[in-house]
């Protein structure tokens, strides 16, 4: 469940910061 929390808020400040990131990967 940890792990949950940890995806969460990485995928969330990647997409904020990294929106290309994610979609251009």
């Amino acid at each position: 469940m940890k792990t949950e929390n940890l995806t969460n808020g990485l995928f969330t400040d990647y997409y904020k910061n990294g929106q290309i990131r994610v979609e251009g990967n």
